[in-house]
């Protein structure tokens, strides 16, 4: 089994003074708000020179944050999947 990868997709982003970020696939949304990880998770992707799959983008997180839950790869791979579904990130399957 092939595991998926993910790249950002096209998507407009705007950062509220509360800190939460207001995300929406272009051109038809939704428009969906990412607080705590969920605008770092992107920021991650925006990053990449490649697409890549939730161990690895969990792998950045753990570096960079204290207090990573337990099974915080499967939150994770869930979340991108969410993602996915919004039109935000791109599932790529190599």
């Amino acid at each position: 089994m092939t595991a998926v990868r993910y790249r950002l997709g096209r998507v407009a982003r705007e950062t509220a003074p509360d800190g939460v970020v207001w995300v929406a696939a272009i051109p038809h949304g939704p428009i969906s708000a990412l607080d705590g990880v969920g605008p770092l998770v992107l920021d991650v992707l925006d990053e990449a020179d490649s697409p890549l799959g939730a161990d690895e983008v969990t792998a950045v997180l753990l570096e960079h944050l204290e207090g990573m839950p337990d099974g915080a790869g499967e939150l994770v791979a869930g979340f991108l999947a969410q993602l996915a579904e919004l039109g935000v990130v791109e599932a790529v399957v190599p």
